[in-house]
């Protein structure tokens, strides 16, 4: 049985010049999991589920989320009109306001996030910092350091590599073969949930890559009990 992905999926489109993340599951449960890295830098939300139809969707918790990541004057809309929908975004920090719809009747919502709110970062390694320099120093010679360039680079920063051999992939980087496959997981939840995801990223990264790259597949022998089960559980594959 297919076991679809959970959560993030991110494609990159147009050379790496957009990024497309595409988030799979409840949106309470999806919401709590955007970091704050991602705090005040969302420009428009649009919601387009109606409350008839996902009563279970449209909760504070949810409206307050919005806010924590609408950048100071990111707007927002949805089709419907519900008072509670706007009560509740204005409590988040939204201004609303309604509006008549496109060949429409009926109304819809719009907003805007008039204010700058305070959203501290609740993890010392997402507190940003007050510098707007983009340099970064980047030490080291293999396929962590050269990918982490590659993210940096795409973003618009320089990037200083230091390597203390006198080319890249010199160690173990420097196989002459490699593979890639997921690390299945179903006791560390964390693992469980990057290893599924970066594997599909990276499938299509070194695809549009120009490096030689084989998806011939890959036979994991499941004689051992253990390794048998861990395949088959769908655990492995959230």
């Amino acid at each position: 049985m297919a076991v679809g992905l959970r959560r993030c999926h991110r494609l990159l489109l147009d050379g790496g010049r957009v990024t497309l993340d595409l988030w799979f599951g409840d949106i309470n449960e999806l919401t709590r999991e955007l970091d704050d890295s991602l705090n005040q830098q969302v420009d428009a939300c649009f919601l387009t589920a109606l409350p008839g139809e996902k009563s279970d969707m449209w909760t504070q918790d949810l409206f307050s989320a919005m806010a924590r990541l609408a950048r100071p004057g990111g707007t927002l809309a949805t089709f419907t009109s519900a008072g509670f929908v706007r009560r509740g975004l204005q409590e988040a920090g939204f201004t609303m306001r309604k509006k008549q719809r496109l060949r429409r009747k009926r109304e819809m919502l719009t907003g805007e996030m008039a204010q700058t709110l305070s959203f501290p970062a609740r993890v010392p390694w997402f507190a940003r910092s007050s510098s707007d320099a983009r340099e970064a120093a980047i030490i080291g010679g293999g396929i962590a350091s050269a990918l982490l360039s590659l993210a940096l680079l795409r973003r618009g920063w320089q990037v200083t590599l230091y390597c203390a051999d006198e080319a890249p992939a010199q160690g173990a980087s420097g196989n002459r073969q490699g593979a890639l496959y997921p690390l299945l997981s179903q006791h560390d939840p964390a693992l469980a949930r990057f290893f599924p995801a970066a594997f599909t990223f990276a499938r299509r990264m070194y695809d549009a890559l120009p490096v030689m790259f084989d998806h011939n597949g890959a036979v994991l022998p499941s004689s051992a009990g253990m390794r048998k089960a861990r395949i088959k559980s769908p655990r492995c594959w959230r």
